[in-house]
């Protein structure tokens, strides 16, 4: 199965990736090759680089890929606006499946969904509620604070132990702790069904 992936960012980028696999590995025996389109430039570069790609298949009706994931920090819009967002991008005529993640309020949410995952990963003895609210910074203040706790110092916020974090995930329990989470499982399961 081949994934095109248009992203925001590098915690995006690993996170999702890493989920994809948990996710395509407990459905089926199907390998998982992934064409990174864009993971870098935030919002708008993602956003362009979509734009060619929708260009490009409607010019030619064909798609490289077996499913597009989209991601978007919903940034306190919601996962609608979001969905809505990249539907404006991506027309009626584009007929491949389309999967869009929409991390609430931001990918930090996720890396945090599951306490006892990113606790054991960070080597922490503690397990902060999960902050509320639309505040990502607090979000990445708890990840900084767990991995100092474990003695770790992150170069790139948590990123970098992304595939680690999700290995440990309940994904079941991580689902339930975020909804935004739970839309997104939810409709890679039904793309990976319909293939």
């Amino acid at each position: 199965m081949k994934i095109g992936l248009f992203l925001e960012d590098i915690a995006q980028r690993l996170f999702i990736t890493s989920l994809i696999r948990k996710t395509v590995g407990s459905a089926s025996e199907t390998a998982v090759e992934f064409a990174v389109r864009n993971a870098s430039g935030g919002i708008p570069k993602m956003q362009v680089e979509l734009r060619k790609y929708v260009h490009d298949y409607l010019q030619s009706g064909l798609t490289d890929y077996d499913i597009v994931i989209v991601s978007q920090d919903t940034d306190c819009a919601g996962v609608l606006a979001i969905k809505a967002r990249v539907g404006d991008i991506v027309p009626e005529g584009y007929t491949g499946s389309l999967v869009v993640a929409a991390p609430d309020p931001c990918i930090e949410a996720w890396y945090l969904a599951d306490q006892a995952a990113i606790r054991t990963v960070a080597q922490a003895a503690s397990t902060p509620p999960i902050p509320h609210g639309c505040d990502c910074n607090a979000l990445k203040a708890q990840i900084h604070s767990l991995f100092r706790e474990g003695g770790v110092n992150l170069l790139q916020g948590g990123a970098e132990h992304a595939e680690e974090i999700v290995e440990a995930m309940d994904i079941n329990r991580a689902r339930q702790n975020s909804a935004s989470l739970n839309i997104f499982v939810s409709d890679l399961r039904a793309a990976i069904a319909s293939l």
